[in-house]
């Protein structure tokens, strides 16, 4: 069914449901983590990383999972007011998104974090990938779905879903805020590619990061 996602990766229609919520969290937090080897030389363990990270992108996994179904089997995109909707809804989300991803990078991330901080490959990923690119998708769809969505069971089911585990990522936040996490245990101002270090390090509290093993030697 076409432009049922506004035009705005189409092809998210055609696969299956479940490779939405894998790719969703092979973005993130997946790939932080194969950045975090490949680019930044270390491990960050789940008891130092951020609960909006990990599990907290889970869960907007399972809520871009839920409105993608809702929209493909419980919306009826032959909704005249959903016509008019989705003629400039994509486009206003679009442009939020990628305002809020360079206020955040500029105004939250400048003061809080150091600037090779801010222009490591964790953090430019997780900015541009899970700000814009899944925040667009998931206000596109999911605002979306919950206005013009059926009230069936079924669709009442997944809004709820939706709803539950947004929920469950804002309450991450709050924990996050609570928690004494270093800007340098999540985003290391120290990072050097693999290829430059030869070595893996791993955070180890107050101790920093020590290296955990040595694959070769840089000259």
């Amino acid at each position: 069914m076409p432009h049922l996602l506004f035009g705005l990766f189409d092809f998210l229609y055609e696969i299956p449901i479940l490779t939405v919520v894998l790719v969703s969290w092979a973005i993130t937090p997946g790939m932080i983590y194969v950045l975090g080897f490949i680019g930044e030389s270390r491990i960050l363990p789940f008891w130092a990383s951020p609960r909006m990270l990990l599990p907290g992108d889970f869960f907007l996994g399972i809520t871009l999972n839920a409105c993608i179904c809702g929209l493909r089997f419980y919306t009826d995109i032959e909704n005249p007011a959903l016509q008019s909707w989705i003629k400039w809804w994509p486009i206003f989300v679009t442009v939020g998104a990628f305002i809020v991803m360079i206020l955040m990078r500029t105004m939250f991330d400048g003061p809080n974090y150091d600037y090779r901080s801010v222009i490591s490959p964790t953090k430019i990923w997780h900015d541009v990938m899970c700000y814009f690119v899944l925040g667009t998708l998931l206000f596109t769809t999911g605002i979306t779905f919950l206005f013009f969505g059926e009230w069936s069971w079924f669709g009442t089911t997944l809004k709820l879903t939706a709803i539950f585990f947004v929920a469950l990522w804002i309450i991450c936040g709050f924990i996050d805020k609570q928690r004494d996490l270093s800007p340098e245990v999540i985003h290391p101002s120290t990072w050097q590619p693999i290829w430059q270090t030869g070595a893996l390090v791993k955070y180890y509290g107050k101790h920093g990061f020590r290296v955990v093993r040595q694959f070769w030697e840089v000259k």
